[in-house]
């Protein structure tokens, strides 16, 4: 909404007020707007002319909140995690939405943080966040063979610490690690 006054002088009336189109008070589309504007004396001469008002886009996108994501490990590296798009609104429209991490790639072990980045024509930017936490897998220990002692055996899980990890061999066999990445 816009708000001018249109004015004049004249040397019989002195100051008069006067009017244009679109009218004061009216609501403005984006962009440059031609005002005709003209002021009228009591003898009915009238002076006319004309100012642009522009009307310019300065609020940012507002992204959508994102709920956060939480995906067990597939590998030593970490897990391919696909998300859902993000969204977010502008009064004229979004133009684009960046990631500050793609779906689809493979995220490490941990607690990322992904930032959803939002602009509309005019380069106004909002921005918003979410976080997606990749669960390690247990690992084992180092050791090529791991003694039985009892009816288990203890592996170390990045998140958890100790877990212990049961099954039912003869005590004092002798069990062969073969891939002690817990994958």
């Amino acid at each position: 909404v816009v708000a001018y006054s249109v004015s004049g002088t004249d040397p019989e009336d002195g100051a008069l007020t006067g009017s244009g189109l679109p009218a004061s008070g009216s609501t403005f589309p984006l962009g440059d707007t031609t005002v005709n504007a003209g002021v009228t004396d009591s003898g009915g001469l009238t002076a006319n002319g004309s100012f642009i008002v522009r009307v310019l886009d300065t609020i940012a996108p507002v992204v959508a909140t994102h709920a956060n994501v939480t995906v067990a490990a597939t590998s030593i590296a970490g897990a391919v995690v696909n998300y859902a798009d993000g969204s977010a609104t502008d009064a004229v429209g979004v133009t684009s939405l960046s990631y500050s991490q793609d779906s689809g790639t493979t995220f490490p072990n941990g607690n990322t943080t992904v930032t959803i980045t939002a602009k509309d024509a005019a380069n106004n930017t909002g921005t918003g966040s979410f976080s997606v936490t990749v669960i390690p897998s247990p690992t084992f220990s180092t050791a090529d063979t791991v003694p039985v002692t009892a009816h288990g055996f203890t592996a170390t899980d990045l998140t958890l610490g100790p877990i212990t990890l049961g099954f039912v061999p003869p005590v004092g066999t002798n069990l062969t690690v073969v891939n002690n990445t817990g994958l």
